[in-house]
């Protein structure tokens, strides 16, 4: 066909790559692979498991790399709290009480978060960001795994729960027990 350019089988893993690094986006695999973003988005469906295969090998590999990124960070705010709290200490009577224990807190805080992450992406919590489908691409990769039969129930959301009561007293009182 005129002005269409036949793709390669690595022209298609290649965009096919792209797309499952970056989550589907066909604008930003275009960017990285200067395939046409109407390209990328027609193989998004006709090339459906191929992406899906791709997706399955790299990302477990991304996510562990982004894991040991979050591990090394955590491992140097861990030390950089360490030799703060050693300042702290040594400098506490000359220091304000208000600049170095923010310093450490907020230390300790980036530690744990990057700890919390990188243990997350590795242990599979939270490792794959969410994805928005369609209830008509959903039934697609259901039909396609040799799922026929198909029954959808609509179900409203449940109600916002009711806030007890506060319990009044003081904690002496209450935990006596008496």
């Amino acid at each position: 066909m005129p002005g269409k350019p036949d793709r390669t089988e690595e022209d298609v893993v290649r965009g096919l790559t792209a797309l499952a690094l970056h989550n589907g986006n066909a604008r930003a695999a275009q960017r990285a692979t200067g395939i046409p973003q109407s390209t990328l988005r027609n193989w998004k469906t006709t090339k459906e498991d191929q992406l899906a295969e791709l997706r399955a090998d790299l990302m477990p590999r991304i996510y562990e790399q982004i894991a040991q990124e979050h591990f090394d960070i955590a491992s140097q705010n861990a030390e950089l709290e360490a030799k703060t709290l050693k300042r702290i200490e040594k400098e506490l009577p000359n220091i304000p009480a208000r600049d170095l224990p923010n310093t450490a807190r907020n230390l300790a805080t980036g530690s744990g978060i990057h700890t919390d992450k990188a243990l997350n992406l590795r242990s599979g919590v939270d490792a794959r960001p969410p994805t928005q489908r369609s209830l008509e691409e959903i039934t697609r990769s259901l039909h396609n795994a040799g799922v026929t039969n198909i029954s959808i129930e609509m179900r409203e959301e449940p109600e916002e729960p009711t806030q007890a009561a506060p319990i009044e007293g003081t904690a002496t009182e209450l935990g006596d027990g008496n």
